[in-house]
């Protein structure tokens, strides 16, 4: 073979080399292009959450909390604090709102303090978070549809508590009643009771007034809120009215425990 041959035969190799060596490259970046895409997809309704300094202060808290060796009342306090960070984690999740929590609420002489309440785009969800533990069903005396009083069998005993559909019902009429003297408009308003203790059972209780479910199921129901799938909260409230919710309690010095910038655009 010729030295013209071999050197010919040394460029094409050269040339061939290069072009394999920029093909792989451009296949690794575009793998790492749709290993990106893929991410992002994974969470379609991913939105940037605002939190705020008391929210994160809160978590901190209960987070030092964990790690002592709680007793009585303030173990007591702890899992109910457990199970109302539980709910907020569940709503940072969905996002698409403006979470409130512990919100005091005072109207006409009526007073009521909700754990949680959240702002969306289809109106409020006033949310009730309770730690009960436990078989419970309607009292003796009750009927088991709409029953006024829960009954707990617990160590020989039967304990009889009013029924937090009740408390939660009473809570959400103060908050309608209260609204025209806040932003001079309605909401509306969906309310929710969640049960967040693993244990917690319930029997031969029928209720229409108030959706009941656990902490594994209520990102679901929330969920079906936030972006309007629930029939009966499928149309979208007045950007203005949200916005006049909002600067009101921020008037009273109740913010958001954390909230979706984008969510309240002027979408109409």
């Amino acid at each position: 073979m010729s030295d013209f041959s071999i050197l010919l035969l040394l460029v094409v190799l050269a040339v061939a080399y290069r072009f394999l060596k920029l093909k792989k490259k451009d296949s690794q970046a575009t793998k790492k292009v749709a290993e990106k895409e893929e991410v992002f997809n994974e969470n379609p309704n991913s939105a940037t959450l605002l939190r705020s300094e008391e929210y994160i202060e809160r978590m901190r808290r209960f987070n030092n909390r964990c790690y002592k060796n709680l007793t009585g009342q303030d173990r007591i306090n702890h899992y109910g604090e457990e199970g109302e960070l539980l709910v907020l984690g569940h709503c940072e999740l969905v996002g698409k709102s403006a979470v409130y929590s512990n919100v005091g609420l005072a109207h006409e002489g009526e007073k009521c303090e909700l754990d949680i309440l959240a702002l969306c785009k289809y109106g409020l969800v006033h949310v009730e978070v309770k730690n009960f533990s436990g078989s419970y069903c309607p009292a003796d005396d009750c009927t088991c549809y709409r029953p006024e009083k829960w009954q707990k069998e617990w160590k020989g005993q039967t304990n009889v508590l009013r029924s937090p559909v009740v408390q939660a019902e009473r809570s959400r009429e103060i908050l309608a009643d209260a609204l025209p003297s806040i932003i001079n408009e309605s909401l509306p308003i969906f309310s929710v009771i969640v049960f967040t203790n693993g244990t917690f059972k319930l029997s031969r209780v029928a209720e229409d007034r108030i959706v009941m479910c656990s902490a594994e199921t209520f990102q679901e129901v929330f969920d079906e809120f936030v972006n309007g799938r629930n029939p009966e909260f499928s149309e979208k409230i007045d950007p203005v009215g949200a916005a006049k919710f909002m600067a009101k309690l921020k008037g009273n010095d109740l913010y958001p425990a954390f909230y979706a910038p984008e969510t309240f655009r002027c979408y109409r």
